[in-house]
């Protein structure tokens, strides 16, 4: 149970830290930049976990690639279009909506997909 408690205290802060850019738009912190960084630094946990908790090479082929090519691209159209728009509510000083509006929406677009389109029970 602690470590959910961490995942959900360490989140907030990581939100909070990537909206933080968007309140000083003289810092000049592109949204390319903050999306590149976000990137970045969700790649290095990734392979700092992988290089410390797995216990074996994982079998990985040519369509491991093709999908993390893919994902990649789409991620990171994602967030450019996050953090531009972040920027842009942070000039009319609404900031503070853009993660809960974000994830709001991924929440039910998720459900309807799964209720709709995949027939999901849903509970």
């Amino acid at each position: 149970m602690l470590f959910a408690f961490w995942a959900f205290f360490l989140s907030g802060t990581a939100q909070y830290l990537a909206r933080f850019p968007s309140f000083f738009p003289e810092a000049g912190v592109a949204p390319l930049l903050r999306m590149c960084l976000t990137q970045s630094g969700i790649v290095l946990a990734a392979v700092m976990s992988g290089l410390l908790f797995m216990k074996k090479k994982p079998d990985v082929n040519r369509n491991v690639f093709v999908a993390a090519l893919c994902f990649g691209v789409y991620n990171h159209a994602a967030l450019y279009c996050f953090y531009k728009s972040l920027g842009l509510l942070a000039l009319n000083g609404y900031a503070s909506i853009g993660y809960p509006a974000g994830q709001g929406l991924s929440i039910a677009v998720f459900f309807l997909l799964n209720r709709f389109y995949y027939r999901c029970k849903s509970s």
